[in-house]
């Protein structure tokens, strides 16, 4: 489908229809950025994530570089995501992205210090759309790397360089379509319950290099809330470690008793 659209060249699709395809894809789009970080999610907790935002395309690509096709088509949209953790290194996600985008994703932390953290967080998402009343659909994997950088304590960068291939089939046929991409988050956490992370990214088609023009883009703004009793105790905080409790002055070295004070005694008479 995007590929057979993306192919098409000058002259071929007509602006208004060129926005209507770019419009149909949209519709089915999921975002190309993360509502997560490198870090999994506390053990035994969900994370409930609602995030309204915006996908776009720039859809000269889908009728060559004449200037009446040139632009951009965006579409509103909202995500959804519900994740679990179910190890302090492990977490998974069931997602709903744009307009009937369902995903499933699996992060494995593996590297999670004070101020850097590293993650995999494979995924798959398909739906179906009708661009021109032809039933069409798309499965696609997306392989992010997440790197996190935390300056504090109760703010976190996410950056996740990514693969995305996308298998399309409908009535005529069916192809594979390689794309790269980056996403760009910023965590905040407000409380140990709350958290807002605003994210953007980007993904241009690989298989047609020379075409500038075939760029897909998402942004959001992400509210998360944890909900549930963790079995295992929370990541370390940031802030000093308390003092030690100070400790007794030590005794000075044991005396040895003093004897008895005692009178004199009076001496017997002769």
């Amino acid at each position: 489908m995007w590929g057979d659209l993306l192919r098409r060249g000058p002259g071929r699709i007509a602006g208004v229809v060129a926005v209507a395809g770019a419009s149909a894809l949209l519709m089915g789009c999921p975002s190309y950025s993360s509502m997560t970080t490198a870090k999994a999610v506390t053990p035994g907790q969900f994370e409930i994530a609602v995030s309204p935002g915006a996908t776009g395309l720039s859809y000269s690509a889908l009728g060559g570089t004449s200037s009446e096709n040139d632009g951009t088509a965006v579409i509103p949209n909202i995500d959804f995501g519900l994740r679990y953790g179910f190890h302090e290194r492990f977490d998974a996600a069931f997602q709903i992205s744009g307009w009937g985008n369902f995903g499933l994703d699996a992060k494995v932390n593996f590297l999670d210090t004070e101020y850097v953290a590293l993650a995999v967080d494979p995924g798959v998402n398909s739906t179906f759309v009708s661009p021109g009343g032809s039933t069409a659909g798309f499965v696609q994997f997306q392989i992010p790397l997440l790197v996190d950088l935390a300056p504090t304590d109760w703010m976190r960068f996410t950056i996740g360089p990514r693969y995305i291939g996308v298998s399309t089939f409908s009535e005529g046929g069916g192809s594979y379509q390689n794309f790269a991409g980056g996403s760009l988050g910023i965590e905040f956490i407000v409380s140990d319950l709350v958290r807002l992370q605003p994210h953007a990214g980007v993904a241009t088609w690989l298989d047609n290099l020379d075409n500038n023009a075939a760029l897909f883009f998402s942004a959001g703004f992400a509210v998360k809330f944890r909900v549930g009793e963790p079995y295992d105790k929370p990541a370390p905080s940031r802030r000093p470690p308390s003092e030690s409790p100070s400790e007794s002055p030590s005794e000075s070295p044991s005396e040895p008793p003093s004897e008895p004070h005692r009178l004199p005694q009076p001496v017997p008479l002769p």
